[in-house]
């Protein structure tokens, strides 16, 4: 029982805190704490835990992915990169709907908190073109970001999930592939079918083939780094590395500083990674885990709707997928069997998702809505059946997979 408590006391400090503007580390760690206090362990064993889940190989590789993708991510942005990658995207598909739809996705590649509120200058002038409403334009930049977090493989969340669950991150994508493509169109179908172009598109002097090399050079790094990890299987984080040197090959010349590379790794990030491992150390070491599934199980609630309304739950009070799934992958994975365990991954991952998406806190959200000008109901109703969409297509394709 006291276990139990502190399980439950945990769960509650770690949302609180996060709503309350305190970091994921800090709010982890005190979740941590409150678990190690209750825990009915020695010391001595306490601290093998925590040293364990730190030093352990899957944690390093987490804490280095996620310091290689920031660090990327700030060559990027510092020295123009994905400005120029996008304006040469937009130049080339010259259709304003597939443009709106490329832009966010872009720059959603990009694990920045927020990150929302940097492709919005870009979808308000293409929506502007298309006659979309603020709302629109809102869900818009929101849907066509995040719909490709199923499938990308440099996601931190989707990377957490991996080395949680001891399953590939390739195996995740796999059994999330009708996702994307189910929000993609869901979005379009929804946002962007009966609009059209206010006025003709002007003829451009400049040959498609010269945006195609601006967006394939400027996008260089990125792509380089998506084909060693996708292709050729390379382990993530060296190939973040590769695309690390092809970015600082690019900008060399434009008084590149050594300093920019330490400066952009999220530490904040990094660090929130090592807590959550922590805490998964934890939650698996105690006996609190196996007694509360039993507990649900024994009430005749399925695994499979377990697996489903814990992340929903958590991921709307917290507005954050990595939060989430740092809270409710240890206390799930007694429920996760070995045949299909990308399928069951794919449950957890895919609620979070929706619940993440749209939480009233989610600061892409936030940030979207207020650059737009919006309320959050009249965005809710422009962008609802794109999770529905993203609900049916996990559903489906569980039900495909296992049965």
């Amino acid at each position: 029982m006291q276990q139990l408590l502190g399980l439950a006391g945990a769960f509650v400090v770690i949302i609180f805190m996060v709503n309350r503007k305190y970091s994921l580390t800090a709010a982890m760690l005190c979740g941590s704490a409150l678990m190690a206090i209750t825990s009915g362990l020695p010391p001595a064993q306490l601290g093998r835990i925590v040293w364990e889940s730190l030093a352990n190989r899957t944690t390093l590789e987490l804490m280095g992915v996620a310091a290689a993708i920031t660090a990327l991510t700030g060559i990027l942005t510092r020295y123009s990169l994905l400005d120029r990658m996008v304006n040469a995207l937009t130049n080339l598909l010259r259709n304003p709907k597939a443009a709106l739809m490329a832009v966010p996705a872009l720059i959603g590649c990009l694990p920045v908190m927020g990150g929302a509120i940097m492709s919005a200058p870009m979808v308000g002038s293409l929506g502007d073109r298309l006659g979309m409403t603020a709302a629109q334009k809102s869900a818009a930049n929101l849907v066509f970001r995040h719909a490709w977090f199923f499938v990308f493989p440099f996601m931190p969340s989707m990377i957490l999930a991996s080395r949680m669950a001891d399953v590939s991150v390739y195996q995740i994508i796999r059994a999330q592939l009708l996702l994307t493509p189910a929000a993609l169109i869901a979005g379009y179908f929804c946002l962007l079918r009966r609009l059209s172009p206010r006025r003709e598109e002007p003829v451009r002097s400049i040959s498609w083939t010269t945006h195609l090399k601006e967006m394939l050079f400027y996008g260089s790094p990125l792509l380089v780094s998506l084909f060693l990890s996708v292709a050729l299987g390379i382990p993530i984080a060296l190939a973040l590395l590769v695309g690390m040197a092809a970015a600082v090959g690019l900008v060399y010349k434009q008084g590149f500083h050594l300093s920019t590379l330490y400066k952009s790794v999220d530490l904040k990030l990094v660090a929130a990674m090592a807590s959550i491992m922590v805490f998964r150390g934890l939650v698996q070491n105690g006996g609190a885990v196996s007694g509360l599934v039993q507990s649900f199980l024994s009430w005749g609630i399925p695994a499979e709707l377990l697996l489903v309304a814990l992340p929903m739950a958590v991921g709307i009070a917290s507005a954050s997928q990595s939060t989430t799934l740092g809270i409710t992958l240890p206390l799930l994975l007694p429920l996760l069997p070995q045949a299909n365990r990308a399928s069951y991954v794919m449950l957890v991952y895919a609620s979070s998702f929706v619940a993440y998406f749209g939480s009233p806190l989610h600061l892409c959200q936030v940030l979207s809505n207020e650059y737009f000008g919006v309320r959050l109901g009249e965005v809710y109703r422009a962008y609802w059946p794109v999770l529905l969409a993203i609900l049916a297509a996990m559903g489906l394709t569980f039900v495909l997979a296992v049965h």
